[in-house]
């Protein structure tokens, strides 16, 4: 496909739809993360930055009287039931990260990413465009994702990530925060998401972002113009 829309030089990329098929996110990785987390939380407990997770989301489990958290049925429960909402919650999102590196490590997980993301980024590379991504996964599970893909280690055409710690994704003010970190103006970022609300939300903040519909129907009371993949993008 020939390249036709111009983008700006710094591009910031959602995963989730975008780069990456829906259902490897939503069967494969939360698939991963829900039959791997028993044994996980058993191994891992003492580690600092598990405990902390467990103790911002364990609303349902027990800590004993040496200040470790024991899990038992009722928290496993609850996280999954999280993971099966695809809750935003940051903490769960540290475990997810936390148990999909250690699938991605064993070679247990390889990433899925569209075709057209791999030449894409290589071109916007070479064209010294900055890219950068924006999901609600944690920075460590987007890092993990585009290190080990199909297509081998993507992270060296990436300039940075950003997670729910920067805010909101359908919060027009994390648009303005990002712009404000990368030290830019809104109008110099191109933003591409699967999500009208997000495109919508970014475009509030003066950021030019562009919709891409990876083959879902597209919502015909809230028409907006479209792509169909990176490649016509330059």
């Amino acid at each position: 496909m020939t390249c036709k829309i111009n983008i700006q030089n710094y591009v910031l990329l959602d995963v989730e739809g975008t780069t990456t098929p829906v259902n490897f996110v939503h069967i494969t990785l939360f698939k991963y993360a829900r039959d791997s987390l028993t044994k996980f939380l058993t191994k891992n407990n003492k580690i600092p930055v598990v405990k902390k997770a467990l103790l911002e989301i364990a609303q349902n489990g027990r800590i004993n009287e040496n200040g470790e958290f024991s899990p038992d049925e009722k928290i496993v429960a609850y996280i999954e039931r999280l993971i099966d909402l695809d809750s935003k919650l940051g903490a769960l999102k540290t475990l997810e990260g936390l148990i999909w590196q250690e699938g991605y490590e064993s070679g247990e997980l390889k990433s899925e990413v569209y075709d057209d993301v791999p030449e894409s980024l290589i071109r916007w590379k070479k064209s010294g465009k900055k890219v950068y991504i924006y999901s609600s996964g944690s920075v460590l599970a987007q890092k993990l994702l585009f290190k080990y893909s199909k297509f081998g280690n993507l992270t060296k055409y990436i300039d940075g990530y950003f997670d729910t710690e920067i805010g909101p994704k359908k919060d027009v003010k994390s648009y303005v925060n990002i712009s404000n970190k990368l030290g830019v103006l809104p109008e110099k970022i191109s933003f591409i998401s699967d999500s009208i609300d997000e495109v919508s939300s970014s475009r509030n903040a003066g950021i030019n972002s562009i919709l891409i519909n990876r083959g879902n129907e597209v919502d015909d009371t809230n028409p907006v113009d479209f792509i169909i993949d990176f490649r016509s993008l330059c």
